[in-house]
């Protein structure tokens, strides 16, 4: 049995450093992370010590991601089935949203925090579902200041709360959790949230 590593954070998750001696009371037999978390968690050394340690490059795509770990753990064959799996489900989901939503109605998804606000791109927090595989249209900020700028290499995309408007489409997906569900709470009393289109459509 495999106990994989993907986050094992400090204070919540409110910062990006792995916790070590909490990976170590799980001990596990493998653990498997991105690179982003290695140096600025002790080093590969120190994850190594506890467990043989795999570093990889994220992709940002389900089916990327679980033919990788079919690979590394020699599941091969039930990580191709899984795909069968999901791609029958997306061909299905594809279908029952198109017959809902117009080819030119866009999409944004969207974090609040106390301090920022996160736009994302077709990578994680379900974008790449979204856009990637149901085939749904991201605003076109999202597309323009985002997916297309070649600067913004990571995720999501910092914006202040006045540009707000000009980068949420017809629908809006939020993202909440323990951590930010408060910030979200008090920003759906502002008058920025009352004037989205997205908001006044229900």
């Amino acid at each position: 049995m495999f106990d994989l590593i993907n986050q094992c954070l400090p204070d919540g998750g409110k910062s990006a450093e792995h916790d070590l001696e909490k990976i170590l009371e799980l001990e596990p037999d493998l653990i498997i992370l991105i690179d982003a978390y290695v140096e600025i968690s002790g080093g590969y050394d120190a994850f190594a010590k506890i467990a043989p340690t795999i570093v990889i490059e994220p992709y940002y795509d389900p089916v990327k991601d679980i033919k990788l770990m079919g690979d590394i753990l020699g599941k091969v064959d039930e990580a191709q089935q899984w795909i069968k799996n999901f791609e029958e489900k997306v061909a299905v989901s594809k279908q029952k949203v198109s017959e809902v939503i117009a080819p030119d109605e866009t999409f944004t998804i969207m974090s609040v925090f106390d301090k920022a606000t996160r736009v994302y791109k077709d990578q994680n927090m379900g974008g790449n579902v979204l856009y990637k595989y149901l085939g749904l249209k991201p605003q076109e900020r999202i597309v323009s200041d985002f997916i297309n700028n070649e600067a913004q290499t990571a995720p999501y995309m910092e914006i202040s709360a006045e540009v707000i408007p000009d980068f949420v489409g017809d629908h809006l997906v939020v993202t909440t959790n323990a951590d930010n569900n408060e910030a979200f709470e008090s920003f759906k009393g502002t008058a920025i949230w009352d004037q989205l289109e997205a908001v006044k459509s229900n």
